[in-house]
């Protein structure tokens, strides 16, 4: 294991620099797509450190990555910066992606003290910094146009209300867009004239709402009607739109399913005399466990708590574009307390605590796992193979099928 004294040294050192980078960020509390404050922020202060930067992969203005060192092994820290739509910081996005400039960092003065040791390091530091993980599927795009392609091993965590090592879960979903067109009538007049679009959108549900009883007991589907067609009930609705996030445990049961909901839709359609479209504005994979990798995670992180637990065989029922990374790259995800035990997702209560001193240490924990198990590697450059063998065999001959139209673009939402 490389010096780890070095890294508790310089990060608790420069504690309050990233403390106040996740405040800002807190407070600027942007939404997928939108971030463009704290990339700012974040680029800046990379900058500032040696950094060279690309910006706006995949055509998203608020993608990117830093990069320091040459060669390989390539080694990534995945950050994301993204609120919550009507809260805020509801998920501890603040302090994710800060943990991963931190580390990052600290990574950069830990390869020139080597240097100047005379036991030059070789090999690249990376941090993708990964817009818009709520809804928006960022990493996707990112994998989907390349840019993780030379990458050797991603690393990543996420704030939690415990410590523990992400084992096999995450849900593969897909975001789609079903919009009903009909036909407007004056509702009591003449409604023999009217074609609701509403009235599609609503049996669409109820069809779907039948249809759960039937699919795997880890699938989940879930709905906002995000156009009703207007606000006065005398008028028939010629135009109605409801967004679903359907979900299940592997890529390739999900598409069976997505049809399936599709076939609801295409029912109601034809039910009430109405035509629908759709659009898949956002598609993330499950996530791939990765054993060297995970093993060498729950060995850094195990001095920090001592209750760190590895469950290889644990379904998580979310979903995060970290499983598309893991597809094409070999990943060590972990997760690290931030917040109380106990406390719920996405909810105001992780807001109201993203400025504890809970959540700095976490910061700094995370940030020091990161930065550790990645020197760790570099030490060790045999680790690579290994991580990418294990990525091969858990494959077991499957391929990465991105879920995204090819000419999809981010943020490219039909309700906007």
């Amino acid at each position: 294991m490389a010096d780890t004294t070095f890294f508790d040294t310089y990060l608790e050192a420069h504690r309050n620099e990233y403390t106040d980078m996740s405040d800002k960020i807190h407070g600027f509390k942007e939404l997928g797509y939108q971030e463009f404050k704290s990339v700012a922020l974040q680029q800046d202060y990379l900058r500032d450190h040696g950094f060279s930067i690309k910006e706006k992969l995949g055509g998203a203005e608020t993608a990117f990555y830093a990069e320091y060192g040459s060669g390989a092994p390539v080694i990534g820290f995945l950050g994301e910066y993204d609120a919550l739509s009507g809260l805020g910081h509801g998920c501890g996005h603040h302090l994710l992606g800060t943990g991963g400039v931190a580390a990052a960092v600290a990574l950069k003065e830990w390869f020139e003290e080597q240097a100047k040791g005379g036991k030059p390091v070789q090999g690249t530091i990376r941090y993708y910094g990964c817009p818009a993980e709520e809804n928006g599927g960022g990493k996707t795009f990112m994998v989907r146009d390349g840019f993780f392609s030379d990458c050797d091993i991603a690393l990543a965590w996420h704030p939690s209300d415990r410590n523990f090592v992400s084992g096999n879960g995450c849900l593969a979903n897909y975001q789609v867009f079903y919009d009903f067109k009909g036909k407007s009538a004056h509702a009591a007049a003449n409604p023999e004239s009217g074609r609701s679009a509403l009235d599609g959108v609503e049996l669409m549900d109820i069809g779907v709402n039948y249809l759960r009883e039937h699919i795997p007991e880890t699938s989940r589907i879930h709905y906002a009607i995000t156009n009703s067609g207007g606000g006065s009930p005398n008028v028939v609705q010629s135009e109605a739109q409801v967004f679903y996030i359907i979900r299940s445990r592997h890529q390739r049961d999900l598409k069976e399913l997505y049809e399936r909901v599709n076939n609801c839709a295409q029912g109601a359609a034809l039910m009430t005399g109405t035509t629908v479209s759709w659009k898949k504005v956002a598609a993330y994979a499950d996530f791939i466990y990765n054993a060297p990798l995970a093993e060498l995670v729950r060995d850094t992180l195990l001095p920090y708590e001592s209750d760190t637990t590895l469950d290889p065989q644990k379904t998580g029922l979310g979903s995060t574009d970290v499983g598309d990374v893991s597809w094409v790259v070999p990943t060590g995800y972990f997760h690290v307390a931030t917040w109380t035990k106990g406390t719920p997702g996405h909810s105001q209560s992780i807001v109201d605590q993203g400025k504890s001193e809970k959540a700095y240490k976490g910061l700094l924990t995370a940030a020091k796992v990161l930065a550790k198990a990645a020197a760790h590697i570099y030490e060790h450059p045999e680790i690579v193979a290994q991580a990418k063998d294990s990525l091969k065999t858990a494959l077991n001959g499957e391929v990465y099928d991105c879920g995204l139209e090819a000419d999809l673009r981010p943020g490219d939402f039909s309700n906007k």
